[in-house]
């Protein structure tokens, strides 16, 4: 019969993902599963604990016979060293007294926090990523083919630049904002960043020029994701701007739904035709991530994973009702049981 799931992990910043879970998760799981979750709702920090060679949730002892498995989500780009030190110490200890089922490897977290990680780990994989760069030195921004983004390796924010004046101008930015360990003022959405101190986080940052990759298809330009869980293709969507060369595509740009539907079509047919590929990327990634990338001539290309799994309410509210088959593809449940590998009469 199985049992229980521990879910660990800091909530970080995205307070509307599944993947980091929060109050209105705790309370869909008791209303919609029969199996036993205790998981975090921190904003900052794990809620679980070791004391005393046990593991407490809070200021209670775990009962650990209600348990069969432990999941590891949380946001890798926000992580400090002290929680992540946290984090860690519950997930070696678990590993090395229990014999749970543990779902998303520590170590696998890095290459969700930094880009260039990612890329370099595709690539020796012979998974086509776009032309990258770590940036270590103004002499470096010329080596990279213009127009190209230019960004933190582990935050999401960044310019294309055109020219190497651009180019020298960002970079003075981000160098200046890493020298003095704060963001500097100037960068678009500042104020939703301006407390980082890159000193305090695990995963290094670093600044990198990534290709930029005109998607156009002569007829729209599209963002595409898949979201996988223990190597299955859990749910997809392609969001579709009827521009071309535009920087990045949100649920807020779609507006033309007949392109929109056409994007879904088009991203049925990438995945088909290239399944082989997604598969080998499943393998590669976290077990459980939303997996970006762009579609040029038919062929994927890879961008970033993470814990998110395109369970934004913007998608259900501007998009699931004009495209039946998302909601389809897009079960809270149907993920759950996915995770946990259960049927819920068990």
């Amino acid at each position: 019969m199985k049992k229980g799931i521990l879910w660990i992990g800091r909530k970080g910043r995205s307070v509307e993902s599944i993947g980091f879970t929060g109050k209105w998760f705790i309370r869909w799981i008791n209303k919609e599963t029969r199996f036993h979750i205790r998981a975090d709702i921190s904003y900052d920090t794990t809620e679980f604990r070791i004391k005393e060679n046990r593991l407490y949730f809070r200021d209670s002892l775990v009962k650990l016979s209600k348990y069969d498995t432990a999941i590891f989500t949380f946001n890798a780009e926000w992580i400090t060293k002290e929680n992540y030190k946290k984090i860690e110490e519950v997930f070696h200890w678990i590993k090395e007294n229990t014999q749970f089922e543990i779902i998303n490897d520590l170590q696998d977290f890095k290459r969700d926090a930094q880009k260039e990680e990612y890329f370099n780990h595709l690539k020796i994989n012979n998974i086509q990523v776009p032309n990258y760069k770590v940036i270590t030195r103004k002499e470096d921004l010329l080596d990279v083919k213009f127009p190209y983004i230019l960004k933190f390796n582990n935050i999401h924010q960044w310019k294309k630049v055109y020219n190497i004046e651009e180019a020298e101008e960002y970079y003075k930015f981000l160098s200046t904002s890493l020298r003095k360990d704060e963001l500097q003022e100037g960068l678009k959405y500042y104020d939703k960043f301006s407390d980082i101190k890159f000193s305090t986080l695990q995963f290094e940052t670093k600044i990198i020029a990534v290709e930029f990759i005109n998607n156009f298809n002569g007829k729209y330009c599209s963002a595409s994701s898949v979201s996988f869980i223990n190597g299955g293709m859990f749910y997809q969507y392609s969001l579709c701007c009827p521009e071309e060369g535009v920087d990045a595509i949100h649920i807020a740009d779609v507006t033309n739904f007949d392109f929109f539907k056409d994007g879904q079509l088009e991203l049925e047919e990438v995945i088909n035709s290239n399944r082989e590929t997604f598969k080998k990327v499943a393998r590669l990634s976290l077990d459980t991530a939303k997996i970006d990338f762009l579609i040029v001539n038919g062929k994927p290309v890879f961008l970033e994973q993470g814990v998110k799994f395109g369970t934004s309410p913007n998608a259900i509210r501007f998009l699931e009702s004009r495209y039946p088959k998302m909601e389809e593809k897009r079960s809270y449940k149907n993920m759950l049981n996915m995770i946990s590998r259960r049927s819920y009469g068990s």
